[in-house]
């Protein structure tokens, strides 16, 4: 399948490849992962292939997808990593860590990895407390430009 068109309404856009790669290479060693809002690498045959990976938004375009909607979460498993690129302005971030924690089962020891403003990092980050995230590194899509104002950290606890 090919990438669709991305849905900005939603505030849907797509990583570069070169983003794509490094988040693989992050969670290639990792296990019972869980993507949210992160459809195109669901494309990605690196993950797509491994049982051990689901993958949840509210996009039906994509076919390994399950619908999850993350401003109303419902069980859908427990995973020990939810990686996470969310809607920045549609979603507020206590909405967002709700969803992240019923993936994860309430409990903060286990990983996490957002992609999300360096703008908004101080409001992150409060909101995220006890899950000691970190900045680790930067993330790029492929139809935002790359001014400081649109720059994307990769924040996480592992």
């Amino acid at each position: 399948m090919r990438l669709p068109e991305e849905n900005h309404k939603n505030e849907q856009y797509f990583f570069t490849k070169a983003t794509q790669d490094n988040i693989i290479e992050i969670c290639s060693n990792l296990r019972n992962i869980a993507f949210l809002c992160c459809p195109s690498l669901s494309l990605r045959h690196e993950l797509s292939s491994r049982e051990d990976i689901k993958f949840f938004d509210i996009d039906a375009r994509f076919n390994s997808i399950e619908y999850f909607d993350i401003s109303n979460p419902k069980y859908v498993g427990e995973f020990d990593l939810v990686v996470i690129d969310p809607p920045f302005f549609n979603l507020s971030l206590k909405k967002m860590r709700k969803a992240i924690l019923s993936l994860l089962n309430y409990n903060f020891q286990k990983k996490l990895l957002i992609t999300y403003l360096i703008r908004r990092e101080k409001v992150l980050l409060r909101v995220f407390t006890g899950f000691d995230l970190k900045l680790t590194g930067y993330a790029e899509y492929n139809n935002v430009d790359r001014s400081v104002r649109n720059k994307i950290g990769i924040y996480r606890n592992f």
